[in-house]
């Protein structure tokens, strides 16, 4: 298992038996770089932004199957992860940074022996939940979850707790009061990203002498928790600038078509109000 000495990766003290996964402290310094460079969004710096985007990925990646590897091998040094089942539960594999890490995950697994079921859900809870029953009647060895909506999860995660397969949540924990349902968790602050997303959005604004302006934001599955978490966030920034005012935040899905087309009906609907002075794109990242 990895230590903070060893790896980039640093641990967080859980309840469960298994130790939580955090990416480490160089993941918040590449996000603060994307978050600079929202400030002057130039084909240099959308091709930069892409690029760490990628990055951010394979940490996502790299992490998981360090602890997947801990996980199914029971925490010993002699045991193998050769012929272990994991299924990989996601939300829709047809979104680049979804697709991007379970391939690689996939990849990276396969190669260590694990033998991985990848299974997408279209953002669909009732699909997922019927995905994890299914993994509890074939009896896989772990479970590895990108959850939907964290309230209709729950019941599929305590069956699959009574049934003794461990769970690793990705991207977004469960709250607090449902931490004894998962084994561990990978993944990132989304109050940090909320931050950061609006403090670039007011850097770049001043930057160009606006005290006041009028904002849209242009969400992630607002059922998820992370977006609600993300969101929170960007609203308490906000609030300390009160001349930027959030005029609009619209459901985006993580869908870079549907996130485009609402951009364009946002930019019609406030044209004959001022028009819209910036936008920040969560359904895209």
């Amino acid at each position: 298992m990895c230590t903070r000495r060893r790896s980039r990766y640093r641990h967080s003290s859980s309840t469960s038996r298994w130790p939580a996964l955090w990416l480490a402290e160089d993941h918040s310094a590449i996000l603060r770089r994307m978050a600079s460079w929202c400030t002057c969004l130039t084909d240099a710096n959308i091709l930069r932004f892409l690029a760490l985007e990628r990055e951010i990925s394979m940490h996502f990646v790299v992490g998981l199957c360090t602890l997947l590897l801990a996980v199914v091998t029971g925490h010993t040094a002699v045991a193998s992860p050769e012929g272990k089942r994991v299924t990989l539960l996601g939300t829709a594999n047809t979104n680049p940074y979804i697709g991007a890490w379970t391939s690689t995950f996939t990849k990276f697994a396969t190669q260590a022996g694990m033998k991985v079921t990848n299974l997408s859900s279209n953002y669909d809870a009732a699909v997922q939940s019927q995905q994890v029953d299914d993994a509890i009647a074939q009896k896989f060895d772990l479970i590895a979850v990108v959850y939907v909506n964290d309230q209709a999860i729950i019941p599929a995660l305590t069956r699959a707790k009574a049934a003794g397969i461990p769970v690793v949540l990705i991207v977004t924990p469960l709250k607090k009061e449902h931490e004894e349902l998962f084994t561990s968790y990978i993944g990132t602050d989304h109050a940090e990203l909320g931050r950061l997303a609006a403090e670039g959005m007011v850097k770049g604004l001043q930057a160009e002498g606006k005290t006041k302006a009028q904002v849209v934001a242009v969400t992630g599955a607002a059922q998820q928790l992370n977006v609600q978490t993300r969101m929170a966030a960007f609203k308490e920034v906000l609030a300390k600038h009160p001349g930027v005012e959030l005029v609009a935040s619209e459901d985006g899905r993580w869908n870079t078509a549907m996130t485009e087309k609402i951009t364009g009906e946002l930019l019609v609907r406030f044209s004959g109000r001022g028009g819209i002075d910036s936008c920040d794109y969560c359904a895209t990242a």
